[in-house]
């Protein structure tokens, strides 16, 4: 099944929300996806998430809602000054769903998830962030270390037998949060 993300952001102060990543699984050494790095909420797309018969963007949308949910605990209900909208990448591999709020909104998102208040499913970030627009790029390109053995982990979830600093590095990459980026940036602030 392909990928789906979410990135929720405002016009208001060209701000997105972009959260850290825990290393591990709760009280595993299960490394997870993007272990320690900055990335968009989101995973696969389920079966559960096709409500409209084999319809991708309708699942795609529904899965990001649902996995936005269940990794940060907020729980998207339609309001005046929000647009919505899912867009494929890479012939339908990853999908992003963009959801513009006012920026109050976002804030309290960022605040409440920050102190608690939100109950995530899966404890997967360890913190929530509003960033400008223009500096995702930079979070996406720099890499933070994280222990060598989750990296290992990452990989060898993929292949068996010893892995290189390339695949190392290679398990950290977000390039497809990139390309989020730039069409957000293309399509919302220019």
């Amino acid at each position: 099944m392909p990928y789906t993300y979410v990135c929720l952001f405002s016009i208001e102060g060209a701000l997105a929300l972009v959260g850290k990543k825990n290393i591990y699984w709760d009280g595993t050494r299960v490394a997870l996806n993007f272990s320690g790095q900055y990335c968009f909420p989101g995973g696969a797309i389920e079966a559960q998430d096709d409500i409209d018969d084999g319809n991708q963007i309708v699942a795609a949308q529904t899965g990001a809602l649902r996995e936005l949910h269940e990794e940060t605990g907020i729980i998207i209900n339609p309001m005046q000054g929000m647009t919505i909208n899912t867009v494929p990448f890479l012939e339908g591999s990853y999908y992003c769903t963009f959801i513009s709020v006012p920026l109050n909104v976002l804030n309290s998102y960022v605040a409440d998830f920050n102190s608690g208040i939100f109950q995530p499913a899966h404890n997967e970030f360890s913190s929530l962030h509003r960033f400008p627009v223009d500096s995702l790029i930079h979070r996406f390109t720099t890499e933070i270390q994280i222990p060598y053995e989750a990296a290992r982990n990452l990989v060898l979830r993929r292949k068996c037998g010893p892995i290189s600093r390339d695949e190392w590095r290679r398990s950290l990459d977000r390039d497809w949060f990139r390309d989020i980026v730039a069409y957000l940036i293309a399509n919302y602030f220019n």
